[in-house]
């Protein structure tokens, strides 16, 4: 994806009590965003940093097409009509290269002897399901499910790099 100059639009006061989606006008172009029940606008927007390294290559290779995949949901997300053809592309696309990567994962944490491998491989079980169960709601509410999933991926990849994955990643520096 091309890098874009990116909008703050958390300073964009709207009147909303309840989660919702709104568009907004911004320079020509209608955006919809995510607005949370303190008014205050959940950002979608993720890109790969180095901060999120594991240090094996094949692994962060395979760390940085996620965020390729979440950064195109994320692109879906902020469109003023939802292209639910194309959210479904990603979404099987999204969920066949994870079964790629846990596997690949999951090679290593039987090759080091991993001792958190089942609660790791739990972590991915649920991601696969949660993505599973807000494609499902797609035909339902399409912009909703658009930016639940686009934040979910964001917080997801986030926290399970940083947390599960930086845990055997310590584990094989310790142990290698």
């Amino acid at each position: 994806m091309a890098n874009k100059k990116s909008t703050d639009i958390s300073k964009i006061k709207l009147d909303q009590s309840t989660p919702s989606n709104s568009k907004t006008q911004m320079k020509g172009k209608t955006v919809r965003k995510t607005v949370m029940k303190d008014n205050s606008t959940k950002d979608k927007h993720i890109v790969w940093k180095s901060k999120f390294k594991i240090g094996i290559d094949k692994i962060d290779e395979q760390h940085k097409q996620w965020f390729k995949y979440a950064e195109a949901v994320h692109e879906l997300s902020v469109k003023e009509k939802t292209d639910k053809e194309l959210l479904r592309k990603i979404v099987n696309e999204f969920i066949g290269y994870s079964r790629v990567h846990f596997s690949t994962e999951e090679n290593y944490f039987k090759t080091w002897n991993y001792p958190h491998a089942e609660e790791h491989i739990r972590e991915h079980i649920k991601l696969i399901s949660n993505v599973l169960q807000l494609s499902d709601q797609l035909d339902v509410e399409p912009e909703k499910i658009l930016d639940s999933l686009a934040i979910f991926l964001k917080e997801w990849l986030e926290t399970h790099i940083k947390i599960h994955d930086f845990k055997y990643r310590n584990y094989f520096k310790e142990n290698g």
